[in-house]
C-alpha cells in the first residue's frame, strides 16, 4: 500500500467501496434478504462488481463514483433496483418492495456500524473467506446455513480476491484502510438510525490504546490525526480499469478530465503512475487536445516506456502507430511515415495480421488527404496493391469490420479516379452489408457512422441532397448518445453545407455556431470546425460583396494552409481564392491560381482527384467565358469536364459545366445560340431541380428568362394572346430567379435579373411593371451601399 500526499491511498486490490459489497453478498449467502428480492439484490452487485467496466457510456457524470461508489450511492442503488424489479402489474405491491428495501438497507447499515474498531474489521474482511467453498470451515450443528460460493464463481471471485488481499496485510496498512472506512461510513451517518444501535462501544482506554500504537507506526501526522476524512484508499486494479475506460471516452468523446479523477492522478507519485501507466496516456491526450505537442510527446513516451517495462513488448507496434497519428495530427508528415513503416514492418514481424491490416488502411487514408507524400514510401505497394491485400486478409481472418473498411476505401479510390457511380455504389452496398450483420457493438456503431459520412459525400457530390440527408440522419440515430464527437462533428459539417447550398444560410450558420463550444477546448476539432466555417463566410461574404471581409477571412486561411491537413480542405481553400479574384475583376490571378492546381491534381495517379479536377476546369471555364474577348478558347475544356462529370454520374458539376456552357454560347453568338441554350435549360431542368441548390436554380431560371425574351424579340411572330402568354412565362421565370438571389442575398444577380426584368417592361409598355422594377433597384443599391459601410469598417 502506497500513499502521496496522505489525503489518497492506493492498494492492489483493497479498496473501501468493496467493504459494503462484501456485506450484501455475506448477507446474500446467510439468507437475509426476501426470497423475491434476491435477482434485483444479484443485479445490484453485479452493477457495483462490473458496473464501472461499462465504457459504452459517454454521459458526464462523476467517473470515479461510477467505479468506487459511495454508501449513499449503493444505498440508492439498491431501492432504485427493487422498485424497477417489482414494477409489473403482476408482482408485489409496492407497499412490499418498499418494505423489502427498507429490510436490506438496514442489514447494510446495521453491519457497517457494527463494525466498530480495527479487530472487528479485519476480522470481517478476513472472515470473508468462511464464504468461499474451498476455505468454509465445517458447519457448526444448529447454526444457521451458509450459501457458499465457489471462488471460480462471479461474487466468489469477488471475496477470494478479498480475502488473499487482506491475508498480505500489515498493520500499518489497516490502520490507513480503516480510518478510511470509517469517513466513508460516516458520510451516510444521516441514513443511520442512532437509536436502533449504539455506535460508540469503544471506550477510551481503546482510544489511548490506538493512538499509542499510531504513534509508534512513524505514519505522518496529517494521517495519524483523528479527522478520518484525511484518507481516502483506492484499489490499483481498479483504478487501471477507471482509466482505460477514461482514455476510451476521450478518444471518442473528447470532453474534459473529470475533475474528481484529476485530482486523484495529481496526487499520484511517479512510482504510482507506473503501476498504472495509463495514467500517461490520458495526460498524452490532454496535451493532444490542448495542441501541445512536447508535452504529448514526453507523455506517449513514458507509456510505452512503461508497458514495455512490464514485458508488453507486442505493444511496440500500437505504440509506434499512436506515434505516427500524433506526428500526423501536429502535421509533422514525414516522421509520421518513418513511424507507421516501422509499425508495419514490426506487425510482419509479430505476424499480427489485425493490426497490419489496420495500419494499412491508416496509410491509405493518410496518404489519400497528402498525396504529395506518394512517392516518399517507395518500398510500400500502391493503392491498387494495398486494398488488394485488405480486401482478401481481412476476410481470411474474419475481422468484418475491417473487411468492410476496405470496401470503403475501394469507393473511395474510385471516387478520386473517375470510376462510374454503378461501382462506387457497389463497393459501398458490399462494405453496409458487412456491417449491417454484425452485432450492434460500439466499434460496429462507430464503422457505421463512417460509412454513412463516406455515403453522405458520395450522394452530396452526385447531387442528390436528398439522400445525402438520410445517411447524415441514419448515421447520428444509429449511434445514439455513443457516436463519437469527431463522426458528430463532421456529420453536421456535412449537414450545413447542404442547409446553405438549399439556400438556407441562417440555419446553416446556426447549426455551426451550436457546435463552437463543443468543439472549443479540442484543437483537432476546431481546426477543421473553424476552416468550414470559415469557407461558408467567404462565400457568403463574395454574394453580399463585402470584398473586404472575405479577403480577411482569405488571408486568414492562407496563413493557416499548412495546418490543413486534408487535402480536399486545401481545394476548397484555392477554390474560394480563385473565386475571390475573379469576383474583385483579378482574372489573371484566378487563372493563375486554376492552373496550379490543376497542374498538380494531375501531375501523378496518387494526386490524381477527379472531383477537383473537373471543377476547377469548369471554374476556369467560367472565368474566361466573363473576362475574355475569345471565350471560345475554353469550349473544349468545357466540354471535356462535362464528358468527365456525365461519366461519374456527377450531377452537381453537371449542372454547373452546363450553366457555364449556356454562358458561353450566348458571348460567341447571342443571337443564333439563343435557342439552343433554350433547348439546353429545358431539357436540364429536372437534373437542375434535383440537385437542391438555390444558386444554381436561381441562376438557371434567370438563363431561361434571358433566352425565352431573346427568342420571343428575334422571332416577334404569334398571335398577342400567345406573346402574352410567353411574356407571362418569362415573367415567372424572372421571379422565381429574384427570389432565389434575394433569399441568397446575391447583390449582383439580383441586379442582373432586375435588368432583364427591366427589358420585359420595356418591351410589354408595363407601367406597373417598370414602376415596380425601378424601385426594386433602388432599394437594391441601398442595400449595396450598407454592404459597402458595413465592410469598409
Amino acid at each position: 500500500m502506497s500513499d502521496n500526499d496522505g489525503s489518497l491511498v492506493f492498494t492492489p486490490i483493497l479498496a473501501t467501496s468493496k467493504v459494503p459489497i462484501l456485506v450484501l453478498i455475506t448477507g446474500y449467502c446467510y439468507r437475509e434478504f426476501p426470497a423475491r428480492s434476491i435477482p434485483p439484490i444479484l443485479s445490484t452487485l453485479v452493477e457495483l462488481i462490473e458496473g464501472g467496466k461499462d465504457s459504452h457510456s459517454s454521459a458526464d457524470e462523476d467517473i470515479v463514483s461510477v467505479f468506487f461508489p459511495s454508501l449513499n450511492q449503493i444505498l440508492d442503488k439498491i431501492e432504485h433496483s427493487i422498485l424497477s424489479f417489482f414494477d409489473e402489474p403482476d408482482l408485489i405491491s409496492m407497499k412490499e418492495a418498499r418494505k423489502d428495501i427498507l429490510q436490506i438497507q438496514d442489514y447494510l447499515l446495521r453491519r457497517l456500524w457494527s463494525i466498530d474498531n480495527i479487530d472487528s474489521f479485519y476480522t470481517f474482511l478476513k472472515g470473508s473467506q468462511d464464504l468461499l467453498v474451498e476455505k468454509a470451515a465445517k458447519p457448526v450443528p444448529g447454526s444457521k446455513a451458509v450459501k457458499l460460493l465457489y471462488s471460480s464463481s462471479f461474487l466468489g471471485k469477488f471475496v477470494s480476491s478479498i480475502s488473499v488481499a487482506s491475508d498480505v496485510l500489515v498493520f500499518g496498512e489497516t490502520i490507513r484502510l480503516w480510518r478510511s472506512f470509517c469517513d466513508y461510513r460516516g458520510k451516510a451517518s444521516s441514513r443511520w438510525n442512532a437509536e436502533s444501535y449504539n455506535k460508540e462501544k469503544r471506550n477510551n482506554h481503546d482510544a489511548q490504546l490506538e493512538q499509542q500504537i499510531t504513534a509508534s507506526l512513524e505514519i505522518p501526522h496529517d494521517e495519524a490525526d483523528v479527522d478520518a476524512g484525511a484518507i481516502e484508499v483506492y484499489s490499483q486494479v481498479d483504478l487501471a480499469q477507471l482509466l482505460e475506460f477514461q482514455v476510451h471516452k476521450l478518444q471518442i468523446y473528447a470532453g474534459a478530465l473529470p475533475s474528481s479523477l484529476r485530482r486523484i492522478l495529481t496526487s499520484m507519485s511517479e512510482s504510482q503512475r507506473s503501476i498504472v501507466p495509463s495514467s500517461y496516456y490520458i495526460e498524452y491526450l490532454e496535451c493532444w487536445k490542448m495542441g501541445d505537442y512536447e508535452g504529448s510527446f514526453d507523455a506517449l513516451h513514458r507509456y510505452f516506456d512503461y508497458m514495455m517495462s512490464n514485458k508488453q513488448q507486442l505493444f511496440y507496434h500500437y505504440a509506434l502507430l499512436s506515434l505516427a497519428t500524433l506526428h500526423s495530427s501536429f502535421g509533422s508528415d514525414y516522421e509520421a511515415l518513418r513511424a507507421i513503416d516501422e509499425a508495419i514492418l514490426v506487425a510482419r514481424e509479430n505476424k499480427d495480421l489485425d493490426c497490419l491490416n489496420y495500419l494499412l488502411t491508416w496509410l491509405f487514408d493518410f496518404l489519400r488527404s497528402r498525396p504529395q507524400l506518394s512517392n516518399k514510401i517507395g518500398s510500400q505497394p500502391g493503392r491498387e496493391q494495398v486494398l488488394q491485400f485488405l480486401k482478401l486478409k481481412t476476410k481470411e481472418n474474419k475481422n468484418s469490420v475491417l473487411q468492410s473498411m476496405a470496401y470503403q476505401h475501394e469507393a473511395i479510390k474510385q471516387m478520386l479516379e473517375g470510376f462510374p457511380l454503378r461501382k462506387v455504389l457497389n463497393n459501398l452496398t458490399r462494405a453496409f452489408y458487412i456491417l449491417l450483420n454484425l452485432d450492434s457493438s460500439l466499434n460496429t456503431k462507430m464503422s457505421f457512422a463512417r460509412a454513412c459520412q463516406l455515403a453522405v459525400t458520395v450522394w452530396s457530390r452526385v447531387g442528390i441532397p436528398s439522400m445525402a440527408n438520410l445517411y447524415i440522419d441514419a448515421a447520428l440515430e444509429s449511434a445514439g448518445s455513443d457516436i463519437s464527437i469527431f463522426d458528430e462533428v463532421e456529420l453536421i459539417l456535412r449537414r450545413s453545407i447542404l442547409l446553405y447550398q438549399a439556400g438556407r444560410a441562417d440555419d446553416a450558420f446556426k447549426l455551426l455556431q451550436s457546435y463552437e463550444g463543443r468543439v472549443a477546448g479540442e484543437a483537432s476539432l476546431i481546426k477543421t470546425w473553424q476552416t468550414r466555417y470559415t469557407l461558408l463566410k467567404v462565400n457568403y461574404w463574395l454574394r453580399k460583396s463585402r470584398f473586404g471581409q472575405a479577403a480577411i477571412l482569405l488571408d486568414k486561411l492562407k496563413s493557416q494552409i499548412s495546418e490543413i491537413h486534408e487535402y480536399d480542405l486545401k481545394c476548397e481553400v484555392d477554390f474560394q481564392l480563385a473565386c475571390y479574384e475573379d469576383k474583385v475583376g483579378n482574372a489573371t490571378k484566378a487563372i493563375q491560381i486554376i492552373s496550379r492546381e490543376l497542374s498538380y491534381l494531375k501531375e501523378t495517379e496518387n494526386s490524381y482527384n477527379n472531383f477537383w479536377i473537373v471543377k476547377f476546369q469548369i471554374l476556369y471555364a467560367q472565368v474566361v467565358t466573363d473576362h475574355s474577348s475569345a471565350p471560345e478558347r475554353t469550349l473544349s475544356v468545357l466540354l471535356n469536364s462535362l464528358e468527365t462529370a456525365h461519366r461519374s454520374s456527377l450531377l452537381t458539376l453537371i449542372v454547373e459545366g452546363t450553366l457555364v456552357l449556356c454562358d458561353l454560347l450566348l458571348k460567341i453568338d447571342q443571337a443564333n445560340s439563343a435557342p439552343d441554350v433554350d433547348k439546353l435549360l429545358k431539357n436540364g431542368m429536372p437534373n437542375i431541380l434535383e440537385v437542391g441548390n438555390l444558386w444554381l436554380t436561381s441562376k438557371a431560371y434567370y438563363l431561361l428568362s434571358k433566352v425565352t425574351l431573346m427568342n420571343t424579340l428575334q422571332s416577334r411572330q404569334g398571335e398577342e394572346e400567345e406573346l402574352q402568354s410567353v411574356f407571362q412565362q418569362t415573367l415567372s421565370y424572372l421571379q422565381t430567379s429574384i427570389t432565389g438571389f434575394r433569399r441568397l442575398q446575391d447583390f449582383e444577380w439580383v441586379r442582373k435579373a432586375l435588368e432583364v426584368e427591366k427589358s420585359l417592361a420595356e418591351l410589354t409598355r408595363d407601367a406597373e411593371l417598370a414602376s415596380a422594377c425601378e424601385s426594386a433597384a433602388r432599394d437594391l443599391e441601398i442595400q449595396v451601399q450598407n454592404e459597402a459601410a458595413y465592410d469598409a469598417c
